[in-house]
């Protein structure tokens, strides 16, 4: 007679964003081993990956809670003001507001006991952070049931979420820098593992660029923290020494109108163009020569990085974050000081003027992402994750 299969509810909190949060739980339970594991979906809204999962017949169940008014003054995830919040246990009004905040949920929180109890759960797998997941990581300890909190921001822990931690059986991270922001705000560090986002490397294969155009691609949500700016003020310089080249802004968000003044205001709009939102991001990738990933503040990580790399892409990131330990700097891509157009100039030069390098770069870059960074390796670690704790 067969083991019975271990029944995994993993929680989409995101569902609608179709961010990197999204994408890895979506490539993590298509890759995940069925013949082990029965894989159930909570999620708050359809999304391009709900809608695939379906096609896998993966179990959907719509998340009982009620949706509640989005706090406008709430910042980015990867906000370094929040990295920095005061850890400080004996705040009495951090401590009030947390209480507050989990006795709203209260009803959230029977809704989803009941769902747990209802299909038979062994794991809770929460895949948003500790204080968004805390409805369902209660609920799950409530009922006993294994519990796996999965870290994708650099949200700080607050005192309640700090004694929720004790009890889980395990908190994956990122990254160890994304790891860094609860063991440094109270969280033990044997409670944290972490496990590097995966990328499907049969999607995203090397196609031949036959342009001797140089492309510089950017992709990623046009916000300032994104640092889309440092690449203006970067091309500014590039194009008095590269006068075959182009910039591509992928992606949309509020900063986009304020990008396109400026590249206006420097006299290059026939060195940029701006597509919006993309569907096809392995076609965009492939056109470009090289990739930039400018960030001002901390990335958790840099799915975008990983992916331009698997398709050969020498890859320019700054030297903060997650970033810090994808790329070798100068074996098999480039780190830059943030904020520094310059510094991000004079690489952005030399690459292009160096086919030898450029293809060097992107070979080791591959093969990093084919032993590191590939999906199904990201599957089998978080499975040896799910034996572990069920043993």
């Amino acid at each position: 007679m067969s083991e019975r299969k271990k029944k995994i509810l993993y929680y989409l909190m995101q569902g609608g964003s179709a961010g990197g949060s999204d994408t890895c739980l979506y490539l993590l339970i298509k890759f995940l081993d069925k013949t082990k594991y029965e894989p159930i979906l909570l999620y708050k809204e359809r999304s391009k990956f709900v809608d695939e999962l379906e096609k896998l017949n993966v179990t959907l169940i719509p998340v009982p809670i009620k949706e509640r008014k989005k706090n406008s003054k709430q910042t980015n995830a990867t906000n370094t003001k929040q990295i920095t919040f005061a850890n400080n246990p004996s705040n009495l009004r951090i401590i009030l507001s947390s209480i507050k905040h989990l006795v709203k949920r209260v009803p959230d929180i029977i809704n989803l006991i009941k769902v747990i109890k209802d299909y038979n759960i062994d794991i809770v797998h929460a895949n948003h952070y500790l204080t968004g997941d805390r409805s369902v990581l209660v609920a799950s300890l409530l009922t006993k049931v294994k519990t796996i909190s999965h870290n994708r921001g650099l949200y700080p822990p607050d005192p309640i979420d700090r004694i929720i931690a004790k009890k889980l059986d395990c908190i994956i991270n990122m990254s160890d820098f994304s790891k860094s922001v609860y063991t440094k705000n109270g969280v033990s560090e044997e409670k944290c593992i972490t496990i590097y986002d995966g990328i499907d490397t049969e999607e995203f294969k090397p196609n031949a660029n036959e342009s001797d155009e140089i492309i510089v691609g950017c992709f990623g949500r046009l916000e300032k923290w994104k640092g889309q700016q440092t690449l203006i003020n970067a091309a500014e310089l590039i194009v008095k020494s590269c006068i075959n080249i182009k910039f591509i802004i992928v992606g949309n968000g509020p900063d986009e109108q304020d990008l396109k003044t400026s590249v206006k205001r420097k006299k290059l709009e026939d060195y940029f163009e701006f597509t919006g939102h993309i569907t096809n991001v392995v076609e965009y990738m492939n056109k470009c020569t090289i990739i930039v990933h400018t960030s001002i503040e901390p990335e958790p990580f840099g799915m975008v990085i990983t992916e331009a790399m698997a398709l050969e892409k020498p890859v320019i990131a700054t030297k903060i974050g997650g970033p810090i330990e994808i790329i070798n700097d100068q074996e098999d891509g480039f780190l830059v000081t943030p904020q520094n157009p310059i510094e991000l100039a004079n690489v952005v030069i030399n690459l292009s003027k160096e086919n030898y390098l450029r293809h060097s770069i992107g070979l080791k870059a591959r093969k990093k992402v084919l032993e590191k960074f590939d999906v199904k390796n990201y599957a089998r670690k978080i499975a040896e994750i799910y034996e572990e704790i069920t043993y």
